[in-house]
């Protein structure tokens, strides 16, 4: 999860069941997943509680019990806005030594921070950042705000638009309030700001926890509101049935509310923050029978097991979630949780081809062709003939040199017309490729295959193959390629990926390689469909087109998803080289020309598939059981293609 603290993904989220007796399949359909974060307290010390699991918590939605779907306690990078009652507290805080500020201690380096004042108005005093000296010079110098009313409900709401503009692409969000917990919005709300409800839906939709320290006694708080009430709808008696009180906010959202002195309140901001960054992350599918649009309660308890030794622990999380508001959580920690291994080991050999190919280039650069064709032969072909065979480079033995020379001749015409890319894509190999094997090998630390990857040039043969060198598994992947069809949108990355999830499906199911064009199409559907999904997980910020293998989507895939649907059904059993021509453009020349929408498909249908059930289930449905599934969620994609695509 990449925010723990949302409400629900709106997202059509499938669940499969199968009956015992296969003339009997039934597919069910849950649609929402709602993730929450959870924090156990132990009352006598008020200090988090760790090292719990999945079975010591019970999770109800609406009094009804709930499959807890998703467990994980982890650490993660935090979002803070500090919203700070300045007008109150700017001048205790400005007597404070704050280059010594212990807060500085429990921010890391991927944390970022906003600081917002607050009065009868709010201000932006620091965007977000992660630079931990402008935010202790900005909470050093923070301004007055004009006017005599403290409207705490008010400046809440406006911190939960801010945190749209959250930068963290995984983390969790808190809004830290430093008040007087001493709040005078008239009682009868004239429209004018926003009301507790609108706020705390704001709040379950920012996916915020709202937490706080409150400063100063009962009297001084009753004497300043006695000095600021004017109006008949501000009588004292408001305060009583506050609708600002922090406490109902930090209550609804899982927070904590902790009196603060300003000797002690840096020491117990930290404190906050430690427990804001650990927590325990859940997640459920509700019950689709139930669903409504009202806000929905769910209450999180502790195990009878765990409640009868340990009678004093208290959990602090959200209250409840809204089905119909759309959230910000991204789902590549939900269903791609990364290992807590820290030491990756590659089970596979990596060959790298392209440095040789850069020196390469630097000697051949300002030779005449003949002399550059020489120099290549000499470098790759002799050097490296298993690599540079007629099966990898789909040359026939008729003509073979003749050909070769005529493939090396059209080659070296793309180096110098396209230079730039192919140079930028080789470079990005060496320096990237460490943090893009632990991105998925985080995730993915059981795969197995101890093959060998080579980059290299592959002469516009192909953009991976996998094959078998020696008896030994290969996965060749043609940089040269990948630059040339991509030009200025070049990516490696998810093709890498793409790639690496294909090895590792092969685990458990053999026939899942790229581009297996022998097997029947809702085989290729579901293995490709899979690939370009998890590709899209381990990078957010791609472009579809690029990770479905589409040179753009201007050709409208709406436009003949009816009819393309009703083809791929009827030939789900077929494996006809016309049919994969036709629908999922496997041309990988130059000039790919994509003319159709079946690749968009297999990753809309894969998208639903995933977001039903782990994975790894996903990967272990038997054959039979796969034509089935994919055949239901086409018809699916159909009857929202009817409505919306």
């Amino acid at each position: 999860m990449l925010i723990r603290l949302l409400a629900i993904l709106l997202c059509l989220i499938p669940t499969f069941a199968y009956s015992q007796n296969p003339s009997e399949q039934t597919i069910k359909i849950n649609s929402k997943l709602v993730a929450l974060d959870a924090q156990v307290y132990d009352s006598k010390t008020n200090k988090p509680v760790n090292g719990l699991k999945k079975e010591d918590f019970q999770l109800y939605d609406e009094k009804t019990l709930q499959d807890i779907t998703f467990f994980k306690e982890e650490s993660l990078p935090l979002s803070i806005i500090l919203l700070v009652e300045s007008n109150t507290l700017s001048t205790m805080f400005a007597q404070t030594r704050l280059e010594e500020w212990s807060i500085t201690k429990y921010l890391k380096a991927q944390d970022e921070i906003a600081i917002m004042a607050f009065g009868e108005h709010t201000k932006l005093v620091q965007p977000f950042t992660k630079d931990k000296t402008t935010v202790i010079n900005k909470f050093k110098e923070l301004p007055k705000v004009e006017g005599k009313l403290n409207l705490v409900r008010s400046a809440i709401y406006q911190a939960t638009l801010l945190m749209r503009r959250a930068n963290n692409p995984t983390g969790r969000r808190a809004i830290i309030v430093l008040t007087s917990n001493f709040s005078n919005e008239p009682l009868l709300n004239t429209g004018a700001i926003a009301s507790k409800d609108e706020t705390l839906e704001q709040l379950y939709e920012s996916g915020a926890i709202v937490t706080s320290l409150v400063f100063g006694n009962t009297g001084d708080k009753l004497s300043a509101e006695l000095l600021k009430r004017k109006y008949p709808d501000q009588i004292l008696i408001s305060k009583f049935f506050s609708k600002s009180n922090i406490n109902i906010f930090a209550n609804q959202t899982g927070g904590e509310v902790v009196p603060a002195t300003k000797t002690d309140f840096l020491e117990k901001m930290s404190d906050q923050i430690e427990s804001l960054r650990t927590r325990y992350s859940l997640a459920f599918i509700p019950n689709t029978e139930n669903e409504t649009e009202k806000f929905r309660e769910i209450e999180l308890k502790l195990s009878p097991r765990l409640t009868t030794t340990n009678s004093d622990y208290r959990i602090k999380t959200k209250k409840g979630y809204y089905p119909d508001r759309p959230t910000f959580v991204s789902l590549s920690e939900i269903i791609l949780p990364k290992s807590n291994n820290k030491n990756f080991i590659r089970p596979y050999k990596i060959v790298n081809l392209m440095p040789l190919m850069m020196d390469f280039w630097a000697k051949a650069e300002t030779q005449d062709t003949d002399a550059q064709i020489k120099l290549f032969q000499d470098t790759f072909i002799k050097t490296y003939p298993e690599l540079f065979n007629k099966e990898n480079l789909n040359l026939s033995d008729e003509n073979f040199d003749k050909n070769l020379d005529i493939k090396i001749r059209a080659f070296l015409f793309d180096i110098k017309k396209q230079s730039l890319p192919f140079i930028k894509l080789s470079n990005r190999l060496i320096s990237e490729l460490n943090e893009n094997e632990e991105k998925f090998l985080s995730r993915f630390s059981d795969l197995k295959w101890d093959g060998v990857i080579y980059f290299l040039p592959s002469l516009s043969s192909f953009i991976s193959k996998q094959t078998l060198i020696n008896k030994k598994e290969v996965l060749l992947i043609g940089v040269d390629t990948i630059a040339f069809t991509r030009k200025e949108q070049t990516q490696l990355w998810p093709i890498f990926h793409h790639e690496l999830f294909h090895l590792y499906h092969q685990q458990f199911q053999p026939s899942a390689k790229h581009l297996n064009l022998e097997q029947p199409l809702y085989d290729f559907m579901w293995n490709e469909g899979l690939a370009c999904y998890i590709t899209s997980l381990l990078n957010p910020d791609t472009n579809k087109g690029e990770i479905i293998q589409l040179g753009s989507v201007k050709d409208e895939p709406k436009a003949n998803a009816l009819v393309i649907i009703k083809t791929l059904r009827d030939n789900l059993t077929t494996n006809s080289n016309q049919l994969y021509q036709d629908y999922f453009s496997l041309d990988t020349s130059i000039n790919d020309k994509y003319i159709n929408t079946g690749n968009y498909l297999s990753f809309l249908a894969a998208e639903r598939l995933v977001l039903g059930q782990p994975l790894i289930k996903v990967l272990q449905i038997p054959s039979q059981n796969r034509q089935t599934t994919l055949d239901f969620l086409l018809r699916r994609l159909n009857i929202a293609e009817k409505q919306n695509f």
